[in-house]
């Protein structure tokens, strides 16, 4: 009788955990993200990640009962570490400052004279913001009828809570030059987030723009490493 409870007792968790769910969902056009579920609390748990249009991965760390938890990583261009940050103690641990990616960025905040300024940093890169944003169907008709390389400036206003406020795009091509409000759904994994801007230690509102060019021949294709590719040639 002891044995029979004994094994009762040692398969409950099995059980528990094959109700358990994994969840794979388009957040881009560029990006997927997969996480578990608790089944009986509908929570996440365990293993995150979110993968380019290749496969590779740009984002791995863990959930603990819903929240994030431990040393998150995040990775650029052909797999290289971008950054690595805690959010257990909320601190980044390491970020090499973007290098290798085909991102430029540039920021702006309004502070007095003398006044000691942080910049606003992407969890994650300037890369990853990128692709979260970049959708082919949001370029104008007018800029891809041009039939020549594609200017692409995203301009983020982002809170002093590290919220992003809205987005523009401004699309250039040959000469002609198209600006429209890009509407950004917001991601209930954060990827969206930002370390705000400081200005005397007080977190600030700021702009950020993320900035590169795309081939017309990727404008249909859309994949991480053939834009990086491209910025090469």
């Amino acid at each position: 009788m002891k044995k029979i409870t004994a094994l009762a007792l040692l398969l409950t968790p099995l059980v528990a955990m094959s109700q358990d769910k994994v969840v794979t969902k388009k957040i881009s056009l560029n990006l997927t993200e997969q996480y578990r579920v608790l089944a009986d609390k509908d929570v996440r748990q365990g293993l995150y990640m979110v993968t380019d249009a290749d496969g590779g991965a740009l984002v791995r760390g863990k959930y603990d009962q819903g929240k994030k938890t431990g040393v998150w990583m995040f990775y650029g261009p052909n797999n290289q570490l971008v950054q690595q940050y805690d959010y257990t103690n909320s601190r980044m641990v390491y970020t090499n400052l973007d290098s290798g990616s085909y991102v430029q960025t540039d920021y702006s905040v309004s502070a007095p004279d003398k006044a000691t300024v942080l910049p606003p940093v992407k969890i994650g890169g300037s890369t990853l913001a990128f692709l979260t944003f970049y959708n082919s169907k949001d370029i104008p008709p007018a800029i891809t009828k041009e039939k020549s390389d594609i200017s692409i400036k995203y301009t983020v206003n982002v809170e002093p809570t590290g919220q992003i406020a809205d987005v523009y795009a401004d699309y250039e091509s040959n000469g002609t030059q198209e600006h429209k409000k890009l509407y950004v759904k917001a991601n209930s994994s954060g990827l969206l987030d930002f370390i705000p801007a400081k200005v005397d230690g007080q977190p600030v509102k700021s702009t950020v723009i993320l900035a590169t060019t795309v081939g017309t021949d990727l404008i249909k294709v859309n994949y991480n490493n053939q834009i990086m590719n491209s910025q090469k040639n």
